[in-house]
């Protein structure tokens, strides 16, 4: 019973740093497909921005 203690502080730390590490992969993957998100919205916008030029040209 005397080690328990220890080994239960020990299982905390770990359980924290796993949780540590989860949150900050779920954050990168939130933030890469924001990216992804913000990339695609600004291309689709580039396109509308060509096509009224050349219709305005027309």
């Amino acid at each position: 019973m005397e080690g328990f203690p220890k080994e239960l502080e020990a299982a905390i730390k770990r359980a924290k740093e796993e949780s540590k590490g989860i949150a900050h992969h779920q954050a990168k993957v939130k933030a890469d497909l924001y990216a992804k998100d913000v990339e695609g919205n600004k291309r689709n916008y580039e396109l509308r921005i060509q096509f009224l030029q050349e219709t305005l040209q027309n």
